[in-house]
């Protein structure tokens, strides 16, 4: 069982509420860490606490050893939730956060305390076969330049030796999380799903955002931004707004503050 000190190391918070309204658990893409939320927390309504979720092999994890499957990340971060105080959830997951970010919603609804949303970013439904091959196993080479073109990595950021020196573990450890994830049927989860997509991702259709409705009987929401894949980096005033929504919305159907 994890400890409250121990779950703080995988859920980071700016901001840690003793008793919290509401939780967003938000997940990063590959090889990112709780970092990319960082500007999020001030944004927040005051009795709304962030957990950003920080992976082992980045930042200030980056010398413990990487999980390389989908299932074990999800646990590792129920894990963390249930040692915290309890509180009604919202779960934001961004390309591969998308898939940890169902896994965990499933294993939540599973044990009787599902998410109150899941918002998604940048992944279609979990249940739609891969179209490309996996790319972990390739050379240094040939990895950035796949990352490069399914991703739009600047060529900028892929030819600083140093930087990615650093970040090439990772990014191969989360992205062999996603090319071996297969998706199990299972229960339909109770949750409304809010999709965000970039219109400049080809990787990502319309099609595949309204995937998601399989996999809930909350009902799905699409929204889309003329941005490429990494859009809560490049416009991440626009994610917050949409996650601002479907917070309010969670938090109108709650008891209000004491």
């Amino acid at each position: 069982m994890m400890h409250v000190a121990e779950s703080a190391h995988w859920l980071r918070a700016s901001r840690s509420l003793a008793a919290p309204r509401l939780r967003l658990v938000c997940c990063p893409y590959a090889g990112g860490g709780a970092t990319v939320f960082r500007k999020w927390p001030g944004k927040l309504p005051a009795d709304v606490e962030l957990r950003a979720v920080q992976l082992p092999a980045r930042q200030d994890r980056f010398h413990e050893k990487p999980l390389l499957r989908v299932a074990a990340i999800a646990e590792c971060i129920v894990a963390a939730l249930n040692a915290l105080p309890s509180s009604p959830a919202v779960l934001y997951g961004h390309s591969l956060g998308g898939l940890v970010a169902f896994e965990v919603a499933r294993r939540l609804h599973a044990a009787g305390v599902p998410p109150r949303a899941l918002i998604v970013g940048a992944r279609g439904g979990p249940q739609l076969a891969a179209r490309e091959p996996p790319s972990h196993t390739l050379s240094d080479a040939a990895f950035l330049e796949a990352l490069h073109r399914r991703y739009g990595t600047p060529w900028a950021v892929l030819r600083d030796a140093e930087l990615m020196s650093l970040v090439l573990p990772s990014l191969r450890a989360d992205l062999e999380a996603v090319e071996t994830y297969r998706y199990m049927p299972g229960p339909v989860l109770e949750m409304p799903i809010t999709v965000l997509r970039g219109m400049q991702d080809e990787r990502i259709t319309g099609e595949d955002a309204m995937a998601w409705q399989h996999v809930t009987g909350g009902g799905v929401t699409v929204d889309a931004i003329d941005a490429g894949h990494l859009f809560i980096d490049s416009h991440d005033d626009w994610v917050v707004e949409r996650v601002l929504q479907v917070i309010d919305g969670v938090l109108s159907t709650l008891p209000g503050p004491a």
